[in-house]
């Protein structure tokens, strides 16, 4: 597969989007003045006698209308090692330009910010890395679209590339909760390794409260090093 085109198809799509992928941070929504806390777990099939797992925790924070803040931290368990804590990245989102005509909402976002070493190789990093991207977001009806590139570019270590889109449609809706279907496209990179899924997912969504699963599914891969061929994914977001 030419990893190339279906980034810049990704790309394409950045402009139409809203805020409700499981699989990135980088287009959480978070309202002005509301702290939102999402725990993720993910399970990882990996190619070979390895087996991963990856407890992340991010905290959120609406500072204004167009800025929020975000803190992102994990811990990587693989069997039969290494283990220890990601490194700590921390950025800030800010909305450049939004428009609501037609019952239909459209905004453009900015991300910058920082990777922040634990000194403990190969899950953290040795120095600092800088953290840049851009958010879409588009909304309309039941229907929901999100996109984002994030580049992560680091001084002792591949740069690495992120670029999502998810879909999403409210599937049923009482007066208490909402069902909401997801399905997204992941490409990551690390280096010149290239890895790209298809997943769908589910999100339970209370007042305060959403459930979210998904599964990860390698549909395409160029890499030199063992890579995960599906993962599931299971969160919770708390918004207060």
């Amino acid at each position: 597969m030419n990893f190339s085109s279906a980034l810049a198809a990704l790309l394409l799509l950045t402009g139409m989007a809203s805020a409700t992928g499981i699989n990135t941070n980088a287009a959480l929504p978070v309202g002005e003045g509301t702290f939102v806390s999402r725990t993720q777990g993910r399970w990882l099939d990996v190619e070979g006698e390895v087996d991963r797992y990856l407890a992340s925790q991010t905290f959120a924070y609406g500072a204004t209308g167009r800025l929020s803040l975000f803190g992102s931290l994990g811990y990587v368990w693989n069997e039969p090692g290494p283990n220890g804590v990601t490194d700590l990245a921390l950025f800030g989102r800010y909305r450049i330009w939004s428009r609501d005509a037609k019952r239909q909402t459209l905004a453009f976002s900015a991300i910058l910010g920082a990777d922040l070493p634990t000194g403990k190789q190969p899950i953290g990093g040795l120095s600092a890395g800088v953290i840049a991207g851009l958010v879409g977001t588009w909304a309309k009806r039941d229907w929901n679209v999100d996109a984002d590139i994030v580049q992560s570019f680091r001084f002792d270590a591949p740069d690495r590339t992120r670029a999502d889109i998810a879909v999403s449609y409210a599937l049923l809706a009482t007066r208490k909760l909402q069902f909401v279907g997801v399905l997204e496209a992941n490409y990551r990179r690390q280096g010149d390794d290239h890895l790209l899924f298809i997943s769908p997912g589910l999100q339970l969504q209370m007042r305060n409260v959403i459930v979210e699963v998904s599964y990860q599914i390698q549909v395409a891969e160029d890499a030199a090093r063992p890579s995960a061929r599906s993962v599931a994914v299971l969160g919770v977001r708390l918004v207060f």
